[in-house]
């Protein structure tokens, strides 16, 4: 099964013609071999209305008969391909006075080979597959050459004994034709509502293109999906599909422009991001019942009162919600592990194509670059990844030249399909992270900075916090209660932003943030420090833009069935044993020469002669009898029949008739043609008999049949015979005396 569709190639068809004449006969019509019928352009993919026709000549002396012959064949086929309406005329390609057992010298042959692989030919004919390629090996290269680009060649030839044999091939060819021409109205009705399919399809994927162009401009993302559609109707439910798609972004768009809008205009006042901020990341809902497994060994299971406290009663159990909390201890510089977070509620990141997705994992490594001056580090990682991690050293030199500092760096998963995808961030799509709990006190100093290519660091307006040149956010001065006037260091404070900044990311799938702490003056016997890595900003920040997905068609490919008429050309059988030679054997009708109509006289038998009783003498005042009668009347050869139906059953000829019994008489005629000579016309004028149906057919071709001409009047219901009359002279002058009294008549 082929299927017709505009991605799809389709076969080109060589015919093969092959026309049978005798020496100077005309040139007779040809006799077509098809290949694989193909509706479909198979390089542009567009329907073809007409098949583009070419064809090809040649002859290989320069001969005057070859000459006459190559002239002959380049005006019939152009004529041919002119004349057929369901043609496209492309060229006749001919070579002349060249030999065809080489057609690499064949300029013509080679240039419309060319062009059959391009697309641009249809049907090839040609007067014989000898004016193809004479060579076996040049034939056969060809024809592989041309099969591989799509072009059927077909040829096929049977040798008959007898005309009975000659004419069953004949009616064989016809319903093969017949059978062809069928599918041909099937497939062109298929086709029909193809075309009618690709139409609206393409009229759907417009309108999508230009929605989607529309709502680009007002920065709306806009995604597009692709559906196969089998019908009309499909394509424009998809087209309103998409028009309620497109309604509802504009208006989401209309709404989040609002916004956006809106914390621009407040860049400059305080608790809002010194510039608006993107984000596609939730990372702010707390996640207690998270698990979380780690690569690094040496770990242990502790309490969040556990933290920093050998006795459990550190403080942060009163701020984190995590249920369990690894503890690494004593760790040196270059220590790492990797934790992968699962078992994760109501954290989500939204793709370009403005899809919203719940991570199902979180890969975090950490890395510790730097111990600082007093050397091993305690390490906490909670389970829930929204509540960061914890690390304790014991006092150092009291200087900001003495540090620790650690790369974390994270990786969120998602599910489409069930399988496991990594997010990217994007311009569009970005990642924000808030960095809080920046403190500045005597004990120490603690900063962050989101890292790689596509980070930056923002920060909020009446913030203690600041980005630094180095692109580190941290406070240059104290920023505790007593210094601010606000205890904005709690989980419920409405000043968060007072010790927090914000890293985001725009492009790449893992995403690292570099925690700092420098040592402070006081002297301590051992410090914690808290690093959160979250989104619960308190400062204001906009979701992404509004999102909108449009779908564009694609038209199911159509399934026609290859049509082929395999028709069978005919040699007549040599009667005895020569080189193959061809007998054309033409069949001629002796013609039909109708009997010369003529007419002789037929002696007629005339009733008594009428008498006239007199009763009285009144009655025979002004009286005249007069009776003319004829002797003899005309007899027509041959005769002329006529045939009627009667439809009344009324009595005809004394007898009576069964209705639709037909009924036939002989055409004569009384009145006598006087000096009628060969050359005359004869016209008998026979109205219809009453109650008769005429049988017009019938009786014009019998009368044709034997000279005469029939015009059936249906108006006035009358035949009109007419004929030239072949005869004898009649004279009415030279007839005899018994001839001449009848032409007289009666005394009165």
């Amino acid at each position: 099964m082929n299927k017709y569709c505009p991605r799809l190639q389709k076969s080109l068809r060589l015919y093969c013609v092959v026309t049978l004449k005798k020496k100077g006969e005309a040139m007779a019509e040809v006799q077509v071999i098809k290949a694989s019928e193909g509706k479909v352009n198979r390089r542009t993919g567009k329907v073809i209305q007409k098949l583009r026709v070419a064809a090809y000549c040649r002859v290989s002396t320069d001969s005057d008969e070859q000459l006459n012959s190559y002239n002959s064949q380049v005006t019939h086929y152009t004529d041919l391909i002119h004349k057929n309406e369901a043609w496209e005329f492309v060229n006749v390609y001919a070579d002349f006075g060249i030999s065809g057992t080489q057609t690499k010298k064949r300029t013509e042959f080679q240039r419309m080979i060319k062009d059959a692989k391009n697309g641009l030919i249809d049907m090839i004919i040609t007067k014989s597959i000898s004016r193809f390629a004479r060579n076996t090996i040049d034939t056969l290269e060809h024809v592989r050459d041309l099969k591989e680009n799509g072009v059927t060649v077909n040829v096929t030839t049977t040798v008959v004994s007898s005309a009975e044999e000659a004419e069953t091939l004949r009616k064989q060819n016809e319903a093969a034709a017949t059978s062809a021409g069928n599918q041909v109205a099937s497939n062109n009705t298929v086709l029909a509502a193809y075309d009618k399919t690709k139409k609206a399809s393409d009229a759907t994927n417009a309108d999508a293109d230009t929605k989607a162009k529309e709502l680009q401009g007002k920065g709306v993302s806009v995604t597009t999906a692709e559906k196969e559609v089998s019908s009309a109707e499909e394509a424009e439910k998809i087209t309103s599909q998409n028009k309620s798609a497109y309604d509802q972004a504009k208006q989401k768009q209309a709404d989040w422009q609002k916004k956006y809008d809106e914390l621009q205009s407040k860049t400059g006042t305080e608790g809002y991001t010194k510039q608006v901020v993107l984000q596609a990341l939730d990372l702010s809902a707390s996640n207690p019942q998270a698990t979380h497994g780690s690569s690094a060994a040496g770990s242990q299971i502790v309490g969040t009162r556990d933290i920093g406290s050998t006795t459990g009663s550190s403080g942060y159990g009163r701020i984190l919600d995590s249920t369990g909390v690894f503890k690494y201890a004593n760790v040196d510089k270059g220590w790492t592990t990797e934790i992968d977070y699962t078992n994760l509620k109501g954290l989500t990141v939204t793709t370009t194509d403005g899809q919203k997705h719940d991570i199902s994992r979180i890969h975090r490594t950490f890395q510790l670059v730097n111990t600082g001056a007093t050397g091993l580090n305690d390490v906490y990682i909670p389970n829930d990844p929204t509540e960061g991690f914890i690390v304790a050293r014991n006092n150092g030199t009291g200087s900001y030249s003495d540090y620790m500092n650690f790369l974390v760096t994270d990786s969120y998963y998602y599910t489409v399909n069930g399988k496991e995808v990594v997010y990217s961030a994007s311009q569009d799509t970005p990642i924000a992270l808030t960095y809080s709990s920046l403190n500045n006190n005597p004990i120490g100093r603690e900063g962050a900075r989101a890292t790689g290519d596509g980070s930056s660091m923002v920060e909020i307006n009446g913030s203690t916090v600041s980005v630094h040149g180095d692109q580190f956010a941290y406070s240059d001065n104290y920023n505790r209660q007593e210094e601010t006037g606000l205890n904005w260091d709690t989980t419920d404070s409405a000043y968060q932003y007072k010790g927090a900044a914000i890293g985001v990311f725009t492009q790449g799938s893992s995403f690292t943030t570099e925690f700092v702490q420098w040592d402070g003056p006081a002297d301590p016997a051992g410090q914690t420090y808290w690093f959160a890595i979250n989104t619960r900003v308190v400062a204001p920040v906009v979701e992404t833009p509004t999102s909108a997905r449009l779908t564009k068609t694609t038209v199911k490919p159509t399934e026609v069935k290859p049509i082929s008429a395999s028709l069978i050309k005919t040699t007549v059988k040599p009667s005895e044993v020569k080189p193959v030679n061809v007998s054309i054997v033409k069949t001629t009708v002796d013609p039909v020469s109708p009997d010369p109509v003529s007419a002789e006289l037929v002696k007629a038998k005339n009733p008594e002669k009428p008498t006239l009783e007199l009763t009285k003498l009144a009655d025979t005042k002004n009286q005249q009898v007069s009776v003319a009668y004829h002797d003899y009347k005309l007899s027509y050869k041959p005769t002329v029949t006529k045939t009627v139906t009667d439809t009344d059953k009324k009595n005809t000829d004394g007898a009576t008739v069964a209705k639709n019994t037909p009924q036939v008489y002989t055409l004569d005629h009384d009145n006598i043609y006087a000096n009628i000579k060969v050359g005359d016309t004869i016209t008998i004028v026979d109205p219809l008999e009453a109650g008769a149906t005429p049988v017009v057919a019938e009786n014009e071709a019998d009368a044709q049949a034997k000279g005469w001409t029939v015009n059936y009047d249906e108006i006035q219901e009358t035949y009109t015979y007419t004929a030239v009359y072949q005869g004898k002279k009649l004279d009415a002058k030279g007839q005899t005396e018994e001839r001449l009294k009848a032409l007289q008549g009666f005394d009165k």
